[in-house]
């Protein structure tokens, strides 16, 4: 079939061994677009990276036709703003998809025309996934320069895209108020892999130690950073609320430390917490499917897709009450107002109720309308849609 566009995609975060939730859309994106190749058979694709990886050999082998992955030259810094756009421009592409990370600031075709006065033919359209406006809702829980900077860079990048992608009808609102434009943006979705009791996994060490602490209790789940905006320490104040009332589940904590960390390590002693660090997706797919419920009582979020994984694994949520994710997750589970620990406390004992038993049939049939919006093959059509029709 005749080839229509090139799409090059910027891999320089798809291949970091711990993934963060953004890092891990790109990855997750890439691989859904491979197993949807026939849906893309009429574009070349290439993905941009700085060196090889074991992932990247293994994408590699599994990559369709008119694919490639080019490595390209390595910065150690830099490489987005500065390798990343002149090697877009070289090639002659007419996308670049940023699914990951910002916008490059250079645009080699200004940049060109302001060297040689001449306007250069080599113009491709930018398509940046904006993944959410936390540093807006919740700012204060960054560090003040790391929030100055991030808040920068999603303005830059919001401004120079030809395409903005995000994952709700709110943040799409809420950057047209910040910054105009609401036409060049379309509100997407995101997927979930299946999620499966993986037996596998508990050759882990980590998993090991996990059904070993947790085999004689059920447990709530937290995955994510262990940082501020995650709210976890009016999740833990709860928690020990809800233990003293002589509940039994306990609560396992998954992921990397992050901004205000310290401030936790006075609740991570709490009676049946459990802290564990970075797992793999086997891993966290096999805590997901042994799990009494998910907990995500954030203070803000761009999508949420530990809900998702959730509720494709059949189990129940706990959730914040923020706009984001009542309009993305609906009736399908429970919310609760983040800022009231008595709330967060009664929230977790109804989840114990639904996990012992079951869910509400109104609750379940709105779960299968979010499976069938929210596959990783519907967002694919998606994005088809957008570069077929071109409307930006």
């Amino acid at each position: 079939m005749k080839t229509i566009a090139k799409i090059a995609i910027d891999g320089s975060r798809l291949f970091c061994g711990k993934k963060t939730g953004v890092e891990d859309f790109g990855w997750q994106l890439v691989w859904a677009m491979v197993k949807n190749q026939d849906l893309l058979e009429k574009f070349e694709i290439v993905i941009y990276i700085k060196n090889w990886t074991k992932a990247a050999e293994k994408l590699k082998k599994n990559l369709p036709k008119k694919w490639q992955i080019k490595k390209t030259l390595n910065l150690r810094r830099g490489w987005s703003q500065l390798v990343l756009p002149y090697q877009a421009w070289k090639d002659q592409l007419d996308f670049l998809i940023i699914p990951s990370h910002s916008l490059p600031i250079w645009d080699w075709t200004r940049i060109f025309k302001f060297i040689t006065g001449k306007q250069s033919i080599n113009k491709y359209k930018r398509i940046y996934v904006l993944h959410g406006l936390e540093r807006f809702e919740a700012g204060d829980a960054y560090g003040f320069w790391d929030n100055l900077l991030g808040k920068i860079l999603l303005r830059t990048s919001y401004k120079q895209a030809d395409q903005v992608l995000t994952f709700a009808d709110v943040t799409k609102q809420k950057a047209e108020q910040l910054w105009g434009k609401a036409e060049k943006v379309k509100v997407i979705g995101q997927g979930a892999y299946g999620i499966k009791k993986i037996l596998a996994a508990e050759k882990s060490k980590k998993i090991r130690k996990a059904v070993k602490v947790l085999a004689e209790n059920k447990y709530f789940l937290y995955i994510g950073r262990k940082e501020q905006r995650k709210n976890l320490e009016n999740l833990l104040k709860a928690y020990k609320i809800y233990k003293k009332s002589g509940k039994k589940v306990q609560l396992a904590l998954v992921g990397l430390p992050g901004h205000g960390y310290d401030k936790l390590k006075l609740y991570l002693s709490i009676n049946g917490v459990n802290e564990f660090g970075y797992v793999s997706l086997v891993e966290k797919h096999f805590l997901i499917a042994n799990c009494s419920g998910l907990v995500m009582v954030s203070k803000a979020e761009g999508f949420g897709r530990p809900i998702l994984e959730a509720i494709k694994a059949d189990k129940p949520f706990l959730a914040s009450d923020i706009p984001v994710l009542k309009e993305i997750y609906r009736e399908a589970g429970l919310f609760v107002d983040p800022n009231n620990i008595k709330a967060i406390v009664k929230g977790l004992k109804n989840l114990e109720k639904q996990a012992e038993k079951g869910m509400e049939k109104n609750m379940k049939n709105t779960r299968q309308l979010l499976l069938r919006k929210y596959s990783w093959s519907e967002i694919i059509k998606q994005l088809q849609e957008i570069l077929m029709l071109n409307e930006f």
